[in-house]
């Protein structure tokens, strides 16, 4: 074998591994940094290897050798046929190790025709919406729609399955409940403040917000509905449900049921009947949320033994239907039974209702949400009402109207404000606070991104429920400093 030939067959893999090296040596700030390092650092390595293979066959391949040497030891005669072979071996004599060239260019072009492929699938992938979990979905809203959120044999494990939904639980409510950082009066007249807490941690158990709570940045906010979502109620009301009646939900229903039950607690499935229905209620309750508090977890059978101990007699009507699995639309509209607060009705509600309709049915994905002005649900009620006569709720049919949804997603593109002095739409201005500015910065870019973290934490949700997926991203990040 030829020394040059050894230098050209040898130089590529050993450029590759200088470039490996030289990654390898960054040192990168930010985590995104550190991320495309360890990319570059795993890709230079894979075509070091492949080149330094392809080297070895090229050099060491004992095949192509013997095919070299039987030809040279052929004695081809004046025989027309044998013209062949002798031109065959004047070529090896005139090129040594040609066979080793051949084969060694050959595995380039392989390798170059393998890239480009792989790289004209994952377009082809991007155009025709079949693109893996793991790389950008075709839509969020359709992922999150599917996906499928069962009991579990602990709650604690639960908690883990949904809170990859938190941000976007969150996310949601703000739209409706807006964000307060001092202490105001809700609907019903009870101290709520940040995104429509009316309970904080303190401790193992929470306390009440009075008006003397004290102000709260976005920060504290977010913690303060987490902890109400995760730690609290409103994740273990969900479990406790799901186990009792054997569900199993979409995202959406979980995000759905979840502000619903968040806007009220249990009494939003079980409502208040009479004292002795409530009392049942109420005891089944507290011994669940004091066994989590002391033990720090409840299991499937524990809570079918509770449920079996103080059963539900007061039913309502959202819990009935969507017990008996009739159509989320139904399940919907049975929201709209839920409209009073304090002693009458609440106009708030009624955007509110709306909403965890059309998120529960998967009509609207939360991430639609994150451009939506302050107000702006509100703000669309009016522009339907009073431009073109429609109402988000039909109140004497107590209905939703679904179809409304579309029209709202347009809306999103270009509001349009009703002024009620003048009675005329007018474009408000372009820098309107919206659900964005009122969220944590950090929660903010991971939604309005639709980083790979939210679908990574997703495509874990699938793998926890057994179904099937490429690759299995223990990428549960999507709450890291968020108070945690």
């Amino acid at each position: 074998m030829s020394e040059k030939f050894q230098k050209i067959v040898n130089a590529p893999h050993k450029f590759a591994g200088r470039v490996r090296k030289n990654i390898s040596q960054l040192q990168p700030e930010k985590d995104s940094g550190k991320v495309a390092q360890a990319g570059g650092i795993i890709v230079s390595g894979m075509v070091q290897f492949l080149l330094w293979l392809g080297t070895r066959i090229a050099l060491d391949n004992k095949l192509t050798r013997a095919g070299e040497e039987y030809l040279a030891k052929i004695k081809p005669t004046e025989n027309p046929k044998h013209k062949n072979v002798r031109a065959v071996q004047s070529t090896i004599k005139k090129h040594p190790n040609l066979s080793a060239h051949l084969a060694y260019y050959a595995l380039l072009g392989t390798l170059a025709f393998g890239g480009n492929g792989v790289y004209n699938m994952k377009q082809s992938d991007k155009e025709s919406g079949t693109e893996s979990i793991f790389r950008k979905p075709k839509s969020y809203a359709e992922i999150i729609k599917t996906l499928k959120i069962k009991p579990t044999s602990t709650y604690s494990e639960f908690k883990e399955m949904c809170k990859p939904m938190t941000p976007l639980l969150i996310g949601f409510m703000s739209c409706p409940e807006g964000f307060r950082p001092n202490v105001y009066l809700d609907g019903r007249g009870k101290p709520t403040i940040g995104y429509g807490s009316t309970m904080i941690p303190n401790g193992k158990t929470g306390i009440s917000v009075t008006r003397k709570t004290k102000s709260v940045n976005r920060e504290q906010a977010y913690e303060y509905a987490r902890w109400h979502i995760e730690d609290y109620e409103t994740d273990l009301i969900l479990y406790c449900y799901c186990v009792a009646l054997n569900k199993t939900m979409t995202a959406s229903e979980y995000l759905g049921l979840a502000s619903f039950l968040y806007n009220g607690g249990a009494k939003m499935f079980e409502p208040d009947d009479n004292a002795k229905n409530n009392r049942i209620r109420n005891d089944r309750w507290t011994l669940m949320l004091n066994q989590i508090r002391d033990n720090g977890d409840i299991s499937q059978q524990e809570v079918l033994d509770y449920f079996e101990k103080y059963p539900v007699v007061s039913e309502g009507s959202v819990m009935g239907a969507w017990r008996d699995g009739q159509s989320l639309d139904i399940v919907g509209n049975n929201m709209t039974n839920y409209l009073k607060a304090g002693n009458g009705r609440n106009r708030g509600l009624h955007w509110r209702r709306w909403i965890e309709a059309c998120i529960l049915t998967g009509r609207i994905s939360p991430l639609d949400l994150i451009n939506c002005p302050v107000g702006g649900i509100y703000e669309f009620q009016q522009y339907m009402e009073k431009v073109h006569g429609e109402s988000l709720i039909d109140r004497d049919a107590r209905t939703v109207n679904y179809d409304l949804a579309d029209d709202f997603l347009e809306w999103l593109q270009h509001p349009q404000y009703w002024d009620k002095r003048h009675k005329r739409l007018y474009t408000p201005s372009k820098n309107l606070p919206t659900i964005k500015s009122i969220l944590p910065d950090e929660v903010a870019e991971k939604l309005t991104t639709k980083s790979k973290a939210t679908i990574f934490a997703i495509g874990d949700i699938l793998v926890n429920q057994n179904i099937d997926v490429p690759l299995n991203y223990a990428m549960n990040d999507i709450n890291n400093n968020m108070g945690k």
